[in-house]
C-alpha cells in the first residue's frame, strides 16, 4: 500500500512540474500554420532583438535566442549534432523526419542547418508549402541566390553547407494574429507562451535597449557589436556621423525598394537617439549609407570613412569578443 501511495504521489508531482506540457490560458483552436509576414518581423522593434531560432519557432521572446538556453542544455559547437541536440531539449520542438503538407497541416515544419564551427540557422515551412528565414536582420522567402525556397536540403544556403534535419512545431494563432505564435519554450522566456507574455516580448529582461554599432555577420550567434556612445568618441568618427544623419534628414525623401536578398555590411541601431531617431536604424552596405524608417526607406548616400568604422569593429570581433563568454552582447 506505501508502495501504491508513493507511485501515485511521485506521478502527480511529475505531472505539475516544468517538464509536464502546460495548461494555455487562452481560448485555442486547432493548431495552424503561419503564412510568410515580412513586416511582423521587420518591425525595429521586433527584427533587432529576434534571430532565425525566434523565426522559425515563431516566438519573438526578444533574446536572439540560442536552442538549449530555456532547458540549460545549449550547445558546446557549431555543430549539427550539438545544436540539434540543444534544440530537441527546448520544449515544444520535436525532432521529425520531412513531411508532406498536406499529410500533416496542423504542424509547422522547421529545418536546422550549420555553418561548420561558425554559426546555426534555420528555415521554416510556411503555410503556402514555401519556406523562408531571418538571415540576421533581413525577413527573406528566397535562398542566397534569390530563388524562392521549395525546398531547404537544395536550395543555396551560402555558407550554411550542413543540413541537419527537421523539427515540427504548433502555432496557436489569436486571431487575427498568426505571428508570435509559436507554442514552445525558447531563449529567456520563464513562462509559458500565452497571450499575457506578449506585452514582456520586447524587453524581457526589462533593460533599456542600447545604441549600437553592429556586424551582422550570424544569423543565429549574437552579432559583434560596440556601444555607439564608445565608438562615437572618436572626433572624427563622430563628426561624419552626425554629418550622415544631417545629409540624410535634410536629402530628398523618396522611398526606395531593398533587394531581398542583399544585406548589409554594417547597422547602426539608436534606440538611446544618439546619432538618428530612435525608430530608425541606419545600414551600410558597399559603402552607401542607408536611413530605414520604421515604415519605409530614405534615399542613400556614398562614404570614404565607412572603411574606418568597418576596419574598426574588424579589430574589436579578431580580439575575440564574440566569442568569450563573460561578454554580454546585449542585442
Amino acid at each position: 500500500m506505501l508502495k501504491l501511495l508513493f507511485v501515485i504521489f511521485t506521478a502527480t508531482l511529475y505531472s505539475q512540474s516544468v517538464f509536464a506540457a502546460p495548461s494555455p490560458s487562452i481560448d485555442i483552436t486547432d493548431p495552424a500554420i503561419p503564412k510568410f509576414d515580412q513586416a511582423f518581423w521587420s518591425d525595429l522593434a521586433i527584427n533587432e532583438k529576434n534571430n532565425c531560432y525566434n523565426y522559425a519557432t515563431n516566438r519573438a521572446e526578444g533574446s536572439w535566442a540560442q536552442p538549449g538556453d530555456a532547458s540549460q542544455s545549449k550547445y558546446e559547437e557549431f555543430t549539427c549534432a550539438s545544436v540539434y541536440k540543444a534544440a530537441s531539449m527546448d520544449w515544444g520542438l520535436t525532432p521529425t523526419n520531412y513531411f508532406p503538407l498536406d499529410t500533416n497541416p496542423l504542424e509547422t515544419l522547421i529545418a536546422l542547418v550549420v555553418y561548420p564551427g561558425h554559426d546555426f540557422h534555420w528555415f521554416r515551412r510556411d503555410n503556402d508549402n514555401s519556406w523562408s528565414h531571418k538571415m540576421n536582420f533581413a525577413v527573406l522567402d528566397v535562398d542566397f541566390s534569390g530563388h524562392k525556397i521549395l525546398d531547404p536540403e537544395t536550395a543555396d544556403r551560402g555558407r550554411y553547407t550542413d543540413f541537419c534535419g527537421y523539427f515540427k512545431v504548433k502555432n496557436y494563432f489569436i486571431s487575427p494574429v498568426e505571428q508570435n505564435a509559436g507554442f514552445v519554450r525558447i531563449g529567456k522566456m520563464t513562462d509559458w507562451p500565452q497571450s499575457t507574455y506578449t506585452e514582456k516580448l520586447l524587453s524581457p529582461l526589462n533593460l533599456p535597449p542600447r545604441s549600437r554599432i553592429i556586424l551582422p555577420y550570424f544569423s543565429g550567434k549574437a552579432n559583434p557589436s560596440i556601444p555607439l556612445s564608445e565608438i562615437i568618441e572618436d572626433k572624427a568618427i563622430h563628426k561624419f556621423l552626425h554629418k550622415v544623419a544631417l545629409q540624410l534628414k535634410t536629402s530628398a525623401r523618396r522611398s526606395i525598394s531593398r533587394k531581398k536578398n542583399i544585406l548589409p555590411d554594417l547597422i547602426i541601431t539608436d534606440p538611446e537617439g544618439i546619432l538618428i531617431p530612435p525608430q530608425s536604424r541606419l545600414e551600410m552596405k558597399d559603402n552607401n549609407w542607408t536611413l530605414t524608417f520604421k515604415d519605409q526607406t530614405f534615399s542613400t548616400m556614398r562614404s570614404t570613412i565607412s572603411a574606418k568604422l568597418k576596419n574598426r569593429l574588424k579589430k574589436f570581433e579578431a580580439d575575440g569578443p564574440a566569442h568569450r563568454k563573460d561578454l554580454a552582447l546585449d542585442l
